[in-house]
C-alpha cells in the first residue's frame, strides 16, 4: 500500500486542479487554480466533491466481474437470481487466497479525507459551507468503507489525509466491529449535516439514513458483540427517515426502474446515479447485457409469431427460475401462495391448458415489472419463450449464445419505450437508495429485535403497494413472519445488488455454515411448442458455468495475498 499512497500524494494537486466546471473556466485558466483557491471557494470545493463522488460511486457499484462501461451489470451475478453466460469463480467457489475482490480503494478514501481535512482547515469558507463539505466527504467515505466491509470484514481505517511522513504499512482494524463503528459514525455526522432536500442525484440526509439502516443490519451479523445495539440503530434510522415525510412507497414499481422520466421524479427514489444523454450511448448502460439480439431476419422460419420490433442487445444475463418462484400468486381464495400450490395450477394438472395461465396468472405485480416470460409483451413484440418461439434459446441463427438459457429475460432496468440499439443516445438512471429498500431494512431490524407486529406492518408497505398482494396478518408468529419477509425482500430488491449479501447476512446471523441457495445447480423452464406442458431441466449450454458451490470461508473474501506480501501488517480472513 505504501507505493500506491505515495503515487496518490503526488497526484493530489492535479486532481484538485481538474475538478472544475466550464463556468469557472470562463473566469480563470484551469492551470491557474491553486489548492488554496479550491479550498477557499465553495463552488470550486464542490467541484472536487463531484469528482470524488463519481469515483466512489463507480467503485461502490462495481465488482471485478464488471466489464467495459456497463456500471453495475454484475451486481447480482453471485446470487441465485441470475443465470450468466460464462459464470464466474465466485459462484463456483474456485477462488484462492490470491483472488482480489477489489481490495484497493485507497484512492477513493484519500479523496474523501482530502475533502474532510481541507474543508476543516479552510480560512475562506463559512462554517455552514465547511459543515456541508465535511458531511459529503464523510458520507462518501462511509459508502466506500461499507462496500469493502461487507466484502472483507475488517479494513484499513484511515481517518486523515496521509503524507510521506506517515506509516503507510497500516494494519486492518482489530475487529470487524471497529470497521462498522467507523462507518456508522460517518453516517451519523452525514445524516445530521446533509440537507433534507438536495438536487437530483446528490447526497442528502435521506441517503445517509437509508444507508445507515443497511449498514447496521449487515454489520450486526458480523460484529463480535453489540448486535442488538446495531439493530436498534437501523430501527431508529428507519423511523427518522419515515418521519421526514419526504419519501413515499410508489405504486408504479415498474416506473422506478424501467422509465427514466418516471424514475427521476418518483418520491420513492432517494439517491440515483444518472448518466446524461449528452455522453451516453445505450451500450454504455447495463441494459446491453440484459437484452438479446432479436430480429426477424435472424430467426428461423419456424419461429412464431414473427417479431415486429428489432432490438440489438448482447444478452449475457437471465433471471433464474429460483427468482421467479419468489413472486407469489394471489389465488382464487384471496390468499397469496407459491405458484405450484394454487388452485390454478391444480386445475392445470387435472384438466390441462396453457402453462402461462397456470403458473403466471395473478402473480405479484413486481413479476410483470421485472421478468419477461412466455406469452408476455416485450418491446412491441409478443414474446414466446417456448420451443419454436421467437425468443427461445434455439430460435436465432446467429446469436444462440446470447438467447435466454433460463426461459426468462430481464424487464427490470430495461427501457422499452423505443427499440434498443447500441448507438442509441439516451439518458439512464440506476437506483442506489430508495425508501422501499430502507423500509425492508427497518423491518429486518424489528424482526431481530422481536417486534413482530411492527415488522409485519413495515413488510406490508411494500408487499401491498408494490406487489398488490393481500396484507399479512399482524398475528403471524415469528417463524412465519421471517419466511414472508425473506420472500418479500427477494421479490422487491431483485437486481439491486442485495440478494447475495442478504443470504450471507441471514446465514451468519443464524449460525449456519452453508447456504443452500448458493450451493445448487440452477435450472431452466422449458415449455413445449404448443404452450401446454413444461419441464424443469438443467441449463442448456451454460450448465457447468452455473453450478453454484459454497463453503464457509466465503462469508468473507480473502485479503489478496499479493497485498499481504506488500504489507506485512495485513492479516487474513478465516479459511484463506
Amino acid at each position: 500500500m505504501k507505493r500506491k499512497i505515495l503515487v496518490y500524494i503526488l497526484l493530489a494537486v492535479n486532481l484538485t486542479l481538474l475538478a472544475c466546471s466550464d463556468s469557472w473556466l470562463d473566469t480563470k485558466p484551469l492551470d491557474k487554480f491553486t489548492e488554496e483557491d479550491v479550498w477557499n471557494d465553495a463552488n470550486l470545493a464542490e467541484a472536487f466533491v463531484y469528482g470524488a463522488y463519481n469515483k466512489v460511486i463507480n467503485d461502490y457499484l462495481r465488482l471485478p466481474e464488471d466489464g467495459g462501461n456497463q456500471l453495475g451489470e454484475s451486481m447480482d451475478d453471485y446470487s441465485d437470481d441470475v443465470i450468466t453466460k460464462s459464470g464466474n469463480k465466485v459462484i463456483r467457489d474456485q477462488m484462492d487466497k490470491y483472488y482480489d475482490e477489489g481490495w484497493d480503494v485507497f484512492d477513493d478514501i484519500r479523496q474523501c479525507n482530502i475533502i474532510i481535512d481541507k474543508a476543516t482547515e479552510s480560512a475562506g469558507l463559512r462554517d455552514d459551507e465547511k459543515e456541508s463539505l465535511i458531511a459529503k466527504g464523510r458520507m462518501l467515505r462511509a459508502m466506500i468503507y461499507y462496500s469493502r466491509a461487507r466484502i472483507f470484514g475488517k479494513y484499513v481505517l484511515i481517518d486523515h489525509t496521509l503524507t510521506v511522513d506517515d506509516d503507510l504499512e497500516l494494519p486492518r482494524s482489530s475487529t470487524i466491529k471497529e470497521t462498522y463503528d467507523f462507518i456508522l459514525a460517518d453516517l451519523a455526522f452525514a445524516a445530521e449535516h446533509l440537507p433534507e432536500k438536495a438536487k437530483l442525484g446528490a447526497l442528502s440526509k435521506g441517503a445517509a439514513l437509508a444507508l445507515t439502516t443497511e449498514v447496521a443490519i449487515q454489520g450486526a451479523s458480523y460484529i463480535e458483540s453489540g448486535a442488538e445495539d446495531y439493530y436498534q440503530k437501523a430501527s431508529d434510522a428507519g423511523q427518522v427517515l419515515l418521519d421526514m415525510g419526504q419519501y413515499a412507497i410508489d405504486s408504479n414499481y415498474a416506473g422506478l426502474f424501467n422509465d427514466y422520466d418516471y424514475g427521476i421524479s418518483s418520491k420513492e427514489n432517494i439517491l440515483l446515479y444518472l448518466q446524461s444523454s449528452d455522453i451516453t450511448y445505450a451500450n454504455h448502460t447495463r441494459m446491453v447485457t440484459l437484452i438479446p439480439t432479436a430480429d426477424a431476419s435472424l430467426a428461423y422460419d419456424w419461429c412464431v409469431p414473427t417479431l415486429v420490433e428489432h432490438v440489438q442487445g448482447w444478452c449475457e444475463r437471465w433471471p433464474s427460475s429460483e427468482l421467479v418462484d419468489a413472486y407469489l400468486v394471489t389465488d382464487a381464495d384471496g390468499v397469496a401462495k407459491k405458484w405450484n400450490e394454487t388452485s390454478y395450477y391444480q386445475q392445470f394438472q387435472a384438466n390441462g391448458g396453457y402453462v402461462s395461465k397456470a403458473i403466471y396468472t395473478n402473480r405479484d405485480k413486481r413479476f410483470e415489472a421485472s421478468v419477461v416470460q412466455d406469452s408476455s409483451s416485450y418491446f412491441r413484440n409478443r414474446a414466446t419463450i417456448r420451443e419454436g418461439g421467437n425468443l427461445h434459446y434455439t430460435s436465432s441463427m446467429k446469436h444462440l449464445v446470447h438467447m435466454t438459457k433460463s426461459g426468462y429475460y430481464f424487464r427490470k432496468g430495461v427501457y422499452e419505450q423505443e427499440p434498443f440499439m447500441p448507438k442509441l443516445v439516451m439518458s439512464h438512471h440506476l437506483v442506489i437508495y430508495r425508501l422501499g429498500r430502507a423500509v425492508l431494512n427497518y423491518a429486518e431490524a424489528e424482526l431481530r429485535l422481536g417486534h413482530i407486529s411492527k415488522a409485519i406492518e413495515l413488510i406490508n408497505r411494500t408487499r401491498t403497494v408494490h406487489g398488490g398482494l393481500p396484507a399479512l396478518s399482524p398475528d403471524l408468529n415469528a417463524a412465519d413472519a421471517w419466511t414472508y419477509y425473506k420472500i418479500e425482500r427477494h421479490a422487491d430488491l431483485f437486481y439491486e445488488g442485495d440478494r447475495y449479501w442478504s443470504l450471507l447476512r441471514w446465514a451468519k446471523a443464524e449460525g449456519k455454515e452453508n447456504i443452500p441457495e448458493l450451493d445448487q445447480s440452477m435450472k431452466c423452464i422449458n415449455i413445449a411448442k404448443d404452450g401446454k406442458s413444461f419441464e424443469m431441466i438443467k441449463l442448456p449450454y451454460v450448465n457447468a458455468q452455473n453450478i453454484h458451490s459454497f463453503s464457509e470461508k466465503r462469508f468473507l473474501f480473502p485479503v489478496p495475498e499479493g497485498e499481504r506480501l506488500l504489507n506485512k501488517n495485513l492479516d487474513q480472513n478465516p479459511g484463506w
